[in-house]
């Protein structure tokens, strides 16, 4: 296994390189960007006049300081010099770049392949044991990890057609990439290497298909309240009879309410922002003119100012439905927000009624339906990498390091400090469970507190982890723009599950249980969504991840498979409590071969000791999966079988492993397109990148683009010759200052 954590379960046991001995910066990479005037006007929203400073000194010195979301760390006095700061720095960099996820390793590999720093004078530093952020893909059900290996998207999992940022990426780095099947109608690529996979060719196969290559397939199951069809019979049936008929005898589920569900006008609109016209505003629709942000977010719509009197950006997803402004229907009822959630698939944070600032919303989840903003691109196909997501920060962090860079693993930033010409950053080492992935500060290596100085800072972390770090200087306004940014944010939780089993038991499930099913065809590829507390599940392998006629590995028999459920309501509050977590988080066996000693059988833990599955997490995902297929989950979990290998992660501020929600959105009400270029902008020499402020929220492509935006717009890097200049205005289309690169 590699340095950087290979493709498989990450970097247990991987050696943290040593910190190289460094030339002095050159003077060219002291000078960052002065912030845009216009920024300036942002000062008095941070750090209003009125507002009660707290006195720096006082918390520097204080022992220890809370956490987000109440966990306190002792920070040890004797670590700390007599003045209240941390010690003297022991190396000095042109620019420390905080996490190796997709942000990090981004801009680490950009800034080196540009020539823009010497490789001695940039590092990445991450919380844990391996590099990917929120992409992780270990194989599931196999020893072998090859590209044709049945895999796991324990984070991100796709790529759409639009991102060309991680296409390129994909491209330059020569990561091999395949469909990413939502339906049966998804063209099947040849799998030789004479004839490799054409991302181009894909597209134009794609266009023109119905149901299009990101469209769900309309032969799967679909279970709403208490009635379970298929897609494509429920969507006809609630465009030809706007009702949603109640359960019947013959659907056998006579346990759940048959109060139907009935529905005025359908379709509801998908997106308010959908009915906003494409060149109403800017009389253009261009991606590249800076007047977009002031002409369609502040500015007028086919029918006035604003939803209700209210501008796009003052406007959410919830507010646009509920009060039915600025479309052509009436306001949308709770009838109609359960049916957009089960229908869609994302519920809770992620559902209808979330409070996302309507001006970022997009079309990716709506294929079919109009475009949802002036200037936003539909998805028309999805791909991912044959050997998953994580392989592209892999490859990027491989490109890092080849060039001579150095990735500190295992390093949690705690405080980051200005001073009169640099910053200066207090580390603590950390340690990662091989047996529980839950990271630390006790463990070999870890406690650690390491001071390092540079001059040039870029945070690459997700709203959480941001709050878990303390932001000093002189004036006291440098945390307040940071808890000002965070609390324009607002993030969502979100779990994934993967299983393997012996044989493909849900691709005739539904026909062998409901005989008045109303059709034949195998549940082989795409997914069922539905009312259940599991809105997401995907037949997987093979299905989603590759066509069953593409090569397998040896360890794969014939009639294996792999299912992914991917819970978007409250996950973190749903199923936390069947982990076991206090006996997780005491396993302190360092030796992954020793993890059976923490988990086991006679421990309450099913499967492979090092993928720390409880029996009740296990048991109860068997009890989801029966009501998912329209069955009664206290009679008949037991049809579902059990798997032969789980692996899952929950993405949540409060889990030990994760440390973070899965994505994030600016909420209504701010002028997020200003909050995105402060981000960039922080302070001279302090920038914040990643999904978490992006345009492109939810996506790794919002991650390479906040990364971009401060290469080319603060840090003066060219445009990479594989993005075109449409491409990178599309990445970010309402930014405001006039772009450097214009040619």
């Amino acid at each position: 296994m590699n340095e950087l954590g290979g493709t498989g379960r990450g970097t247990n046991g991987a050696q943290t390189p040593g910190y190289k001995d460094g030339a002095e910066a050159r003077s060219d990479a002291r000078e960052s960007r002065r912030r845009p005037s216009h920024l300036a006007d942002l000062d008095e929203l941070f750090c209003p006049p009125w507002a009660n400073k707290i006195v720096n000194e006082t918390i520097i010195r204080s022992n220890i300081f809370t956490m987000a979301r109440g966990t306190v760390i002792t920070i040890l006095m004797a670590a700390v010099g007599a003045n209240g700061f941390a010690s003297s720095p022991t190396k000095t960099l042109d620019v420390a770049i905080i996490g190796a996820g997709t942000a990090g390793t981004y801009t680490g590999w950009r800034l080196l392949e540009a020539g823009h720093h010497g490789p001695e004078d940039v590092q990445i530093f991450e919380r844990v044991n391996h590099v990917g952020g929120r992409f992780f893909s270990p194989v599931i059900g196999c020893d072998e990890d090859t590209e044709r290996s049945p895999r796991t998207e324990l984070g991100g999992m796709r790529i759409r057609n639009t991102d060309a940022m991680m296409l390129g990426v994909c491209r330059t780095l020569n990561i091999e990439t395949g469909p990413f099947n939502m339906n049966k109608n998804v063209p099947n690529p040849p799998a030789t290497q004479a004839e490799p996979f054409n991302q181009a060719a894909y597209n134009e196969q794609c266009e023109g298909k119905i149901p299009g290559c990101a469209g769900d397939e309309p032969t799967a199951p679909i279970f709403l309240g208490g009635l379970f069809s298929d897609r494509e019979t429920v969507e006809a049936q609630l465009l030809e009879k706007q009702t949603y008929a109640p359960p019947t005898d013959n659907t056998e589920m006579s346990m759940f309410g048959k109060v139907p569900y009935v529905i005025d006008e359908w379709p509801p609109p998908h997106v308010v922002a959908s009915r906003i016209e494409a060149n109403h505003a800017t009389g253009t629709g261009n991606p590249c003119n800076i007047s977009n942000a002031h002409h369609i977010m502040e500015g007028p719509t086919h029918s006035g100012i604003g939803y209700g009197g209210k501008k796009v950006f003052e406007t959410s997803t919830w507010d646009a439905l509920a009060t039915g402004q600025g479309v052509d229907t009436k306001a949308v009822g709770t009838n109609e927000f359960h049916l957009i959630d089960y229908l869609s698939g994302y519920q809770g944070y992620l559902g209808s009624k979330s409070a996302v600032n309507v001006g970022v919303n997009d079309a990716t989840f709506a294929p079919s339906a109009e475009v949802v903003a002036p200037l936003e691109r539909p998805t028309q196909s999805y791909t991912r990498p044959l050997r998953g997501m994580q392989e592209i920060p892999l490859a990027m962090g491989r490109a890092f390091s080849e060039l001579g860079g150095t990735i500190q693993l295992n390093h949690q930033l705690l405080r980051v400090e200005k001073r009169d010409t640099d910053y200066w950053l207090t580390f603590r080492k950390t340690w990662t469970s091989p047996c529980s992935d839950v990271t630390t500060f006790e463990g070999p290596g870890g406690g650690e507190l390491i001071t390092v100085a540079a001059k040039r800072v870029v945070v690459a972390l997700p709203k959480s982890a941001l709050k878990r770090v303390q932001f000093v200087d002189s004036s006291g306004r440098l945390q307040d723009r940071v808890d000002a940014l965070c609390n324009a944010i607002a993030s969502a939780p979100a779990m994934k599950y993967f299983a393997s089993y012996a044989s493909r038991w849900w691709e005739t499930f539904a026909q062998d249980n409901h005989p008045d099913f109303p059709n034949d065809e195998p549940f082989n590829v795409g997914r069922v969504t539905g009312s259940n507390v599991v809105p997401n599940f995907f037949a997987w392998y093979p299905g989603v991840q590759q066509n069953a006629d593409k090569p397998r590995p040896q360890c794969v028999d014939e009639s294996m498979g792999v299912i992914q459920t991917y819970v978007t309501g409250f996950s973190d509050r749903t199923y936390e409590g069947l982990l076991r977590q206090q006996e997780q988080n005491q396993c302190k066996e360092t030796d992954v071969e020793q993890c059976s000693k923490c988990f086991s059988d006679e421990t309450g833990f099913v499967g492979p000791a090092a993928d720390h599955v409880t029996k009740s997490l296990a048991d109860m995902m068997r009890y989801q999966l029966a009501y998912t297929f329209g069955l009664d989950p206290i009679d008949d979990a037991d049809k579902v079988p059990e798997a032969t290998q789980i692996k899952y992660r929950i993405w949540s501020n409060d889990n030990p492993v994760t440390q973070t929600d899965s994505c994030h959105y600016f909420k209504s009400g701010h002028k997020w397109w200003k909050l995105y270029e402060e981000a960039r902008f922080l302070d001279t020499g302090l920038h914040l990148i990643g999904e978490a402020f992006s345009f492109n929220w939810f996506w790794g492509e919002g991650a390479m683009e906040t990364a971009e935006y401060m290469l080319q717009e603060v840090m003066g890097l060219k445009r990479p010759s594989w993005l075109s200049r449409e491409e990178y205005c599309w990445a970010m289309p309402y930014w405001s200052i006039p772009r450097r690169n214009s040619e």
